[in-house]
């Protein structure tokens, strides 16, 4: 599979929500990071697959996708920039938000290595928070 193939078959099974088939594509070093408020257990830095593992964990156990939509996968060699829209309800709140959002890929051997997000956080932060 080249990078685009990894990525499109990578995000179909991120919207499974199946994290054992997630993880069958993400291979070591697995830096995962998520930015944004403290106040979200799934935000932070994930290094390693176990870590990366906890990472969609925390995020499927506290959140809810609304849905999701990709404007454009761009690719450059073994990286991929993800670009579109989500809506996800926080589960502790039930408050649904909505963003923007960026995702970073690097693609090593059909797996993913890198996997960094980047998301409107004070709409998160208000969800959190229950505003």
């Amino acid at each position: 599979m080249d990078t685009r193939e990894t990525v499109a078959e990578f995000l179909q099974r991120r919207a499974s929500g199946d994290i054992d088939r997630i993880m069958e594509m993400v291979a070591e070093p697995a830096d995962f990071r998520s930015f944004g408020t403290p106040v979200a257990p799934w935000l932070g830095t994930f290094t390693g697959r176990t870590k990366a593992r906890e990472f969609f964990t925390r995020l499927f156990a506290g959140t809810q996708a609304k849905g999701a939509t990709v404007d454009a996968i761009l690719v450059d060699g073994a990286e991929a920039v993800v670009l579109g829209d989500l809506a996800v309800t926080v589960v502790a709140t039930g408050r649904t938000y909505k963003s923007p959002f960026v995702l970073r890929l690097t693609v090593r051997d059909g797996k993913i290595v890198r996997h960094h997000v980047f998301e409107d956080s004070l709409a998160l932060h208000q969800a959190m928070s229950g505003q």
